[in-house]
């Protein structure tokens, strides 16, 4: 994982709750792209 992927993370991390459910899409987004362990 890059130090921009975590950056993205934290900020969707810390969305606002009204945002839950974009934060989720695009956080399951970019777990799909990071490489299966």
């Amino acid at each position: 994982m890059t130090e921009e992927q975590r950056q993205e993370i934290l900020i969707l991390l810390n969305a606002p709750i009204t945002d839950t459910s974009q934060t989720d899409l695009s956080l399951g987004g970019i777990l799909e792209e990071l490489p299966k362990s």
